[in-house]
């Protein structure tokens, strides 16, 4: 039984297929033996230092004396696959004879051990959406990439409350015994488990396994049916794929498309969870079904037979079958012999019309099979016949025959043949998953040392396995003493234990092929567990225990050894987390010099720690380092992986970011040009890697404000991506936001509007408005609110984002610091300081407690805070918070770090406000000096000219204007070299210069400058861009110093006017006294009684600020 997808319906399909294994295994209990006496029993020092023991040692038996048999000890799966019967999804009732034996957590851990399936060192995010249900389950899709993501399957929370482990690990357990059998495995329509990763509740810290399945680029079957490619379809394929789904297994759902051989193949996942059970007596308990999939007798809660119930799993299918080849028909794509209106009248929603005429299906076969030209009388008929016989209001008249029913779809299909199944025997080891086990999260081996401490005195393997843990640390602390006990007690040979745990060292760098494969196609990432642990409350806890880890695994083998290794690449993502970067640099290179030692400079994991080194160079600003770094291990990753392997292009990809980040445009263009050339001619230029490229190039045309070729690209990969993933996809979402972005930056406030409020409202719809991505939607519209001087729209939007994160996302989590810090500087904008001060304080304090007073984020929202309280004047406070950031930036981050450059560069702009000259003139110069000695920060780096930039504010305000001017000309001309005269960033040196001018009555030349200036604005942003406004209000302004005041007038009245109509009279008021300075002032003026008081009290804050400006100058922040 199962719940097709993201419909959330339960379509209930046949259980006596006699093809699928069904019958419960037996234990096997072996006769009892003890190890011989009269052996002595070693405990060797090798135990607790290893090297390679000389000898090698039977294991005694694992078998334990007396009557009783636990479930975790050995399993004998020899039992008769004959007469199988299979219900998925179902409870079964009074199976008590029939299913002997403890489920529970290390039996499940034994079980997929036996069967080969491996530990993924990932844990399940509650941020995944739902894409199915299954009986118990509940299918998630994950949030990578849709070429390379996963559909997770993992128990229902509320499932976990309402019954026993004991019954949930027996659904697991046979769930996965049935997904290894070989027939399932090697079906073509049944997606393979992939392996196994962890659910841990914040709670109680109890890991629920979650079963992994490969999710292909089409998605689930739902929504490719919807999209515009699945409308494309003719009736032959979506017949094809209705007879993949029933090939599969009657009793599962589907969830996966997968494209063979040019053709589109359902494949189908969750056994939802499969429950065997002995024959026709007993009696199951089916879930509620979700309409319009229900048959029309199931709809009530009553306990079924097996024969019942398939009967309404017959029913299902041919609903399925129903709405999949009709779709088109169902939604009003087609014309269609339907009624239109009712088509219309259920919003065209092909579930919703299924619905509607569910009483009368069979009557519309016949008539929607008529318009089919591609079908001839025989298919008709037979398609007629399979629909009559599932399709039955009354149960008794649905054939039971399932192979019949498929030759009715297909006669040249067979369903599943029986193969033998050979025995299994199933024994939990540590040292089975010894690389999965430490690479996952800690409290997962935690839990399992729990439960081994619970049952290990009951059972000398497991006792075995106890004494692994305290030899190595695992999840208990280091303990010889008890590891002597253990071995004494239960006459164990530690010679045979050390021997073990070296020969499963051997094994820790090892991937399976699989696994290896998912790695090198992008398939499998591994999820920050660090930020896990900060939204669980862990961090600090995991720190110190993966800590202690380190040093007990270092105890027991060297500091240079793999399983340290293993566990610093663990600490390094709590580190990352933290901000961190020293600590973090320093472990990392430990990492990649035992790689390079143990493993050599070639082996995969030598790459990709080098991988992670160059990227925490970046987060410290070391970016020659990290461009040095990212070269070398390219060049490697090309020669030894390929650049069809996917780590090869993340790292060129990080190398081009790299690129970027030392302003060298066209480094980073030449890459990803180069990325984009090989991703067309392999994968296609529909293939989401292409599609990413594509958007990362587009990236960088945006950074050298090439807009144009920026927009072109966004739209194709939205056009592009649309027609492969359908518009309600999270990553044609994505694309859009990206697309959005670059309209904002363009100042086409409409476009970006538009198209910003249309993926707010999908997001809300699809995903809900609490989700992550539909509050990131919110937080854009408001950003686009904000840029158009809408500060009233943002502030509203911003207030409601704030209060959905507190509550979704909790108060100290970073998203929700984030979204007070945008409101804060909404309130700063519109200079509400009172408000902005009290929430910035408040993230102060908040990330203080949380990340630490040394965090990255942490100094930022210091340095914000301080910016209140620099335009409330109160520059002793904002000096004081200033020094603190900058002095711990230099002890963190070190003195060359851009985040420590600039809070240096904005102490010193404090204390030219305070007419502090000749220090704000010895840290700007000291920062400025800093600055052109790193690689890569010269003269053509954004920060140092925004550094030349502050220390030329600082000149102005003393009239130093002939070294303000050489160090504005020196900007300006540099970034019209390397950016084009069009770049924002270059308009903004020439507004900067054309101020200069203005300062010393030099009016011609600040008119010649201002008037190409806005005419540029016009042409690229719009008149009613606010860039434009302020052009031309300060044009005005110069006009009128020249005497040419008609002109001065019609330009001052057409902006303001525009100015008003945009941001309302009181702060278009405003604007245009302080653009214009004393010129607008009694323009300003004759204004007052259109603004009533609240302008009046408006007008005064202006006018203060403007005279702080005046005489102390405006802090320039860095962007």
């Amino acid at each position: 039984m199962s719940a097709f997808s993201a419909l959330g319906l339960h379509c209930i399909t046949s259980g006596a297929l006699t093809t699928v294994p069904t019958t419960v295994p037996r234990l096997f209990i072996s006769n009892p033996t003890r190890p011989d006496s009269s052996k002595e029993n070693r405990t060797n020092t090798s135990l607790f230092h290893f090297g390679r023991p000389r000898r090698s040692a039977q294991q005694p038996s694992t078998s334990l004396p007396g009557s009783i048999m636990p479930s975790y000890s050995e399993w004998d799966f020899t039992n008769s696959w004959s007469n199988p019967r299979l219900v998925s999804g179902s409870e079964v009732l009074h199976l008590e004879a029939v299913l002997p034996g403890e489920f529970n957590f290390l039996s499940f851990l034994a079980t997929a051990q036996a069967l080969h399936v491996p530990f993924l060192p990932i844990t399940w995010e509650a941020a995944r959406q739902d894409i199915g249900f299954g009986g118990t389950s509940r299918i998630h899709q994950s949030l990578l990439n849709i070429q390379t993501s996963f559909a997770f399957k993992r128990i229902h929370d509320p499932e976990k409350q309402q019954k026993t482990e004991e019954q949930l690990f027996r659904a697991l357990i046979i769930e996965i015994l049935v997904l290894g059998h070989p027939a399932i495995r090697e079906h073509p329509n049944i997606a393979h488990l992939q392996g196994i990763c962890w659910d841990i509740s914040p709670k109680d810290d109890k890991p629920w396994p979650v079963l992994v399945f490969e999710k292909s680029q089409y998605g689930d079957l739902y929504n490719f049916a919807k999209s515009p490619r699945g409308r494309e379809l003719g009736i032959s394929q979506r017949l094809k794929l209705c007879v993949d789904i029933g090939t599969a297994i009657m009793d599962i759902h589907s969830n996966i498309l997968k494209e063979e051989s040019g053709e589109y193949c359902a494949k189908v996942i969750d056994f939802g969870y499969a429950t065997r059970y002995a024959d026709d007596r007993h009696k199951i308990k089916l879930p509620a079904r979700t309409p319009p999939w229900n048959a029309p007798e199931h709809n009530r809660d009553r306990e079924w037979i097996p024969l019942d119930a398939a009967r309404t799993d017959i029913f299902s299918f041919g609903m399925l079958c129903f709405w999949l080849l009709f779709e088109p028909h169902l939604s009003g794509i087609v014309t269609s012999p339907l009624d239109p209106s009712v088509v219309e009248a259920c919003m065209r929603e092909s579930v919703e019309t299924l619905s509607k005429i569910k009483g009368d299906l069979l009557v519309y076969v016949g008539r929607l099979l008529t318009t089919e030209i591609d079908f001839g009388d025989t298919e008709q008929n037979a398609l007629k016949e399979f629909f009559a016989s599932t399709l039955s209001p009354d149960p008794q008249e649905r054939s039971m025959n399932f192979r019949v029913l498929l030759s009715y779809l297909d006669p040249s299909r067979n369903a599943i043949v029986e193969t033998e199944y050979t025995p299994l025997m199933a024994n939990f080891k540590i040292e089975g998953s010894f690389g999965g086990f430490y690479r996952s999260d800690y409290r997962l081996r935690l839990y399992i040392a729990q439960k081994l401490l619970e049952s290990y005195q009951l059972c000398p393997s497991l006792a075995f396995q106890m004494a692994i843990c305290y030899v190595l640390g695992f999840g208990v602390p280091r303990n010889k003493e008890k590891v002597t006990e253990i071995l004494q007690q239960f006459l164990l040979d530690g010679l045979f234990i050390a021997e073990t745990i070296v020969q499963a060292l051997d094994q820790i760098e090892y991937v399976p092929p699989m696994i290896d494969t998912l790695i090198q196609s992008g398939h499998l990432q591994t999820l920050d567990s660090g930020y896990t642990y900060l939204e669980h409350g862990k961090l600090e806890e995991a720190e110190k225990y993966i800590s202690q880890e380190i040093q007990d695994l270092a105890d027991a083998f060297t500091q240079n050894s793999l399983p340290v290794a293993v566990m610093k690449s663990n600490l390094q993502e709590i580190y990352s987390t933290r901000g961190q970067w020293e600590k973090l640099e320093e472990i990392q290179m430990d990492i990649v010099e035992i790689h390079k030692t143990l493993l050599g400079h070639d082996h995969h994991s030598t790459i990709y720690s080098m991988t992670h080194l160059s990227a925490t160079y970046w987060e410290l600003g070391k970016w020659e380092d990290a461009k040095e770094l990212q070269v070398e291990v390219v060049e490697t990753s090309k020669r030894v992986l390929g650049i069809e392997n996917v780590h090869t292009r993340e790292t060129m990809r990080a190398l081009a970011s790299t690129y970027r980040s030392l302003g060298d445009w066209q480094m980073a263009e030449k890459l990803e040009v180069e990325l984009l050339d090989w991703a067309k001619t392999v994968q296609g230029m529909e293939h989401d890697a292409t599609l990413a490229t594509m958007s990362n190039l587009a990236l960088t045309f945006w950074n050298q404000g090439r807009w144009k070729e920026a927009e072109e690209l966004q739209v194709k990969v939205v056009e592009m991506g649309d027609t492969v993933l359908r518009t309600e996809h999270p990553k044609t979402l994505t694309r859009m936001a990206n697309l959005a972005s670059t309209y904002r930056e363009q100042g086409r406030w409409t476009d970006a509007q538009g198209l910003e409020e249309r993926i707010m409202n999908t997001r809300m719809r699809v995903l809900g408005l609490e989700h992550p991505d539909t509050l990131t939607s919110m937080t854009n519209l408001a950003s686009t609110y904000f840029s158009q001087g809408d500060w009233q729209a943002a502030e509203r939007l911003e207030g409601e984002v704030m209060a959905l994160s507190r509550r979704v996302r909790g108060m100290e989590h970073p998203e929700t610091l984030t979204t007070i810090s945008n409101l804060a500087s909404t309130y700063r904008a519109r200079g509400k300081w009172k408000e902005a001060e009290k929430l910035e304080t408040e993230v102060v304090e908040t990330s203080t407690r949380v990340l630490g007073a040394e965090h990255p984020d942490t100094l930022i929202s210091i340095g914000n805070l301080a910016t209140t309280y620099i335009r409330q004047g109160d520059y002793q406070r904002a000096e004081a918070l200033q020094l603190q950031a900058m002095e711990i930036g230099r002890r963190v981050l070190g003195i060359e770090h851009p985040d420590t450059l600039t809070s240096s560069s904005n102490l010193a702009m404090t204390y030219k406000m305070q007419g502090r000259w000749s220090q704000a003139e010895k840290l700007l110069l000291e920062v400025l000096e800093t600055s052109r000695g790193i690689p890569g920060m010269g003269m053509e780096n954004l920060d140092t000219q925004s550094t030349m930039n502050n220390l030329a504010l600082m000149y102005v305000g003393q009239e130093r204007w002939k070294e303000a001017e050489e160090l504005e000309l020196q900007v300006t001309e540099t970034r019209k070299r390397l950016l084009g005269t069009e770049h924002p960033y270059t308009r903004a040196s020439i507004a900067n210069l054309a101020a200069l001018y203005k300062r010393q009555a030099r009016w011609e030349e600040a008119e010649e400058l201002l008037t190409p200036l806005v005419e540029t604005s016009e042409r690229l942003l719009g008149v009613d861009h606010p860039e434009t406004w302020d052009g031309i209000i300060k044009l005005v302004g110069t006009l009128m110093s020249l005497g040419r005041h008609s002109e001065a007038i019609v330009l001052m009245k057409d902006a303001f006017q525009r100015t008003i109509e945009i941001l309302g009279p009181v702060d278009a008021l405003v604007s245009l006294m302080r653009a214009v300075e004393d010129q607008g002032i009694v323009e300003a003026l004759a204004l007052l009684e259109r603004v009533g008081e609240q302008g009046r009290e408006r007008l005064l804050e202006g006018l203060r600020e403007k005279l702080r400006e005046r005489e102390e100058g405006v802090l320039t922040l860095k962007k």
